[in-house]
């Protein structure tokens, strides 16, 4: 179950935790004034802002870290140009840097939303999370070389 919250009044504690009873995993693109209602989900993917404002920290990676303590969530971090971060609830962590220069970025619009939806597509086709994390990263850089959220294809990640 892929949640975005958007902080618009959709999302609610009840909502989440009635997807819990589900057993599905849950990865959720949160706001960090929502943070409780995801203890115990699948994974969280905060950008540098949101970590940081959720775990009170002002090292986006220390706040990553306590976050997994925390909410017992894993935590998929996107930093912009500096990549994507991985922080599992076993002890793994995983840092991909940016594969775009920055003089080809054209839009960043969406770029947070293609890296949930690779990475929950790729988990879901059996992919280990290792792998979903660097071809959400790559995924990321992908979508920001163009106008508007864009569509990253499995052919762009090599894939099949």
């Amino acid at each position: 179950i892929i949640i975005s919250d958007y902080n618009k009044g959709v999302i609610s504690k009840e909502l989440i935790d009635r997807l819990k009873k589900t057993n599905c995993k849950i990865i959720a693109d949160v706001k960090p004034n929502h943070k409780e209602f995801y203890k115990g989900v699948f994974m969280i993917k905060p950008n540098i802002k949101e970590a940081r404002e959720m775990a009170g920290m002002e090292d986006e990676v220390l706040a990553a870290g306590k976050l997994v303590k925390e909410l017992q969530t894993n935590v998929l971090l996107t930093r912009g140009k500096e990549g994507l971060c991985y922080f599992g609830v076993n002890g793994d962590r995983y840092y991909f840097k940016s594969e775009v220069p920055s003089e080809k970025v054209l839009d960043v619009t969406g770029a947070g939303d293609v890296v949930v939806a690779t990475f929950c597509h790729l988990l879901n086709k059996g992919y280990s999370i290792e792998e979903c994390v660097k071809l959400a990263n790559k995924a990321g850089g992908i979508s920001a070389q163009y106008p508007g959220c864009y569509q990253v294809s499995e052919e762009e990640l090599g894939i099949k």
